[in-house]
This record gives C-alpha cells, sequence and structure tokens, in this order.
C-alpha cells in the first residue's frame, strides 16, 4: 500500500484515555465525569470537539459505576445535540437504563459548565463483568501532550481517500490488550471525514460503534465507505446536508479481521 502520510513513527506519548484528565466520581447509582474541553481535543483549525474523543468521556464514565467498574463494552452510540466550543468544562452524567446480570445499559448525557440544555447524548451497552482495578475519585492530572492535537496523538497513516490505519501500542491499548474503545471511534471519525472531503468540510454528528473481536496483530485499519448523498431533508429523513458512512475497522495482522463497525452520519459544516 502506499500511504500519504510523510512518516509512520508514533510520538512518545501520555495514554489517550490519560491525556483527557477526566474527573470521575459515583453518587447513588449515578456516574460523573469531568473534563476540560481544550483546542487539542478539537478538530485541528476548528473550535468543533472530536465526536470520538466525547465517545472516549462516555464510555469511561459508563463502565466506571458505583459499584466497581466493568467491560467490556458492547456498543456504543453517542449524538451530538448541538456543537459546544473550546474551551469549557464538559459534565457529564451516566444513568443506569437496565442492569442485568449479564447487561449493563447506560446514558450520559453531557452538559458544558452553565448550560442547562445538554449538547450530547450518549447510550452505551456493557458484559456486567467486574474489572480488576478500581476507579479513582480524585481529580486525574493531565500528562502534558507530546503534539498539538489527540489527532496527532494517534500518529493515524492515510492509506487513500477512504483508509486510514493506526498502530497499536500502550498508549492506546486498555486492560483487555485491545486499542480502546475511544480510540476506535476516534479512527473511525477520521476515516469519515478524510473519505468526504473532496465534497467539502464535515463532520460527525452521530456516531455508532459495535465491538467485535480484540485487535492481535495491527494496524487498526479503518475503511470508509460513503453510503449516501446529502440528503434534502424530507421528512423523516437525516437533516439537510447529512451523508451516510460506514466504516468497518479491521485488524490488518490478522487477516483483516473485523473489529468494530461504526455507522456514522456527517454534516457538512463550515468551521
Amino acid at each position: 500500500m502506499t500511504t500519504c502520510s510523510t512518516s509512520s513513527e508514533a510520538p512518545a506519548s501520555p495514554s489517550f484515555v490519560g491525556a483527557l484528565g477526566l474527573e470521575l466520581w459515583a453518587e447513588s447509582d449515578t456516574t460523573h465525569g469531568r473534563l476540560e474541553l481544550g483546542p487539542e481535543m478539537c478538530a485541528p483549525g476548528t473550535m468543533r470537539p472530536r465526536i470520538g474523543l466525547l465517545a472516549t468521556l462516555a464510555d469511561v464514565v459508563a463502565g466506571s459505576q458505583p459499584t466497581g467498574p466493568i467491560n467490556p463494552t458492547v456498543d456504543l452510540r453517542i449524538q451530538m445535540l448541538s456543537m459546544p466550543s473550546a474551551p469549557g468544562t464538559v459534565r457529564a452524567v451516566c444513568r443506569p437504563l437496565k442492569v442485568g446480570r449479564r447487561l449493563f445499559v447506560g446514558e450520559t448525557l453531557m452538559h458544558l459548565d452553565g448550560e442547562r440544555e445538554p449538547f450530547a447524548r450518549s447510550t452505551v451497552t456493557f458484559m456486567n463483568q467486574p474489572m480488576r482495578f478500581q476507579p479513582t475519585s480524585a481529580p486525574q492530572l493531565r500528562p502534558a501532550m507530546t503534539g498539538s492535537s489527540f489527532d496527532e496523538l494517534l500518529a493515524a497513516r492515510y492509506i487513500d481517500q477512504h483508509t486510514v490505519a493506526v498502530d497499536p501500542r500502550p498508549a492506546l491499548g486498555n486492560s483487555r490488550g485491545t486499542v480502546q474503545g475511544g480510540v476506535q471511534a476516534l479512527v473511525a471519525e477520521l476515516a469519515s471525514e478524510w473519505a468526504l472531503a473532496p465534497r467539502g468540510r464535515f463532520a460527525v454528528t452521530d456516531l455508532e460503534i459495535r465491538y467485535l473481536n480484540r485487535v492481535k496483530g495491527g494496524p487498526l485499519v479503518a475503511r470508509a465507505e460513503v453510503l449516501s448523498a446529502a440528503s434534502g431533508g424530507r421528512a423523516g429523513s437525516a437533516g439537510s446536508g447529512d451523508v451516510a458512512v460506514r466504516v468497518p475497522l479491521t485488524d490488518g495482522g490478522a487477516g483483516d479481521r473485523l473489529v468494530s463497525l461504526v455507522s456514522a452520519t456527517c454534516r457538512r459544516c463550515d468551521i
């Protein structure tokens, strides 16, 4: 394959989740998270937060239950209800929808400090299995990032107009020995925008990801398939300018075995 990037080497970096600087705590049956939304969490050249990073926030908060952290994540959906602008403080609250012997389903709402209406909503399903370590209720200090954004932290390679690849490494991993779920969401977000770049600038406003297998070899490869043109805003359809994109993520070192599947809705944007 011919790559379009200048280097395949990943810079030294803190862990992907650690670099978010999350603060986690629990009250009764709800879990809470807070982070400072900065420019490094936005699409380069904009003040528009990466939906993949908000998916990471939803995943970590929902998985950090008052009774202890659970895993693995089965599926996650995040919807942008409005487009907040950085900088600002994001607060996330997860409430259980179902707590069963095998599955946990939670809903997470995200607000900017001082705003009554949520700007994002997420639903997530976990296998209700306890993890071996406990979450901390103390504020988390964000390690200094070596790059200017989380996009750089990924060190993604743009293979062709539809394909983005990322090499697994400890900074991008989780406790189950695979690529962290939020990283997978962000890679799919990059691939979706990259595939649509010839049509203009687009942002992912709705992302659903189903986790199917671990990454055993790598690289993690995302191939975006554009399923629809911009709609005309018909009744019952997506909004005007929305485009549906399908993004299978595969393990390039394991015969392109399917790792996860993303369905994304992308909207044309000016910023």
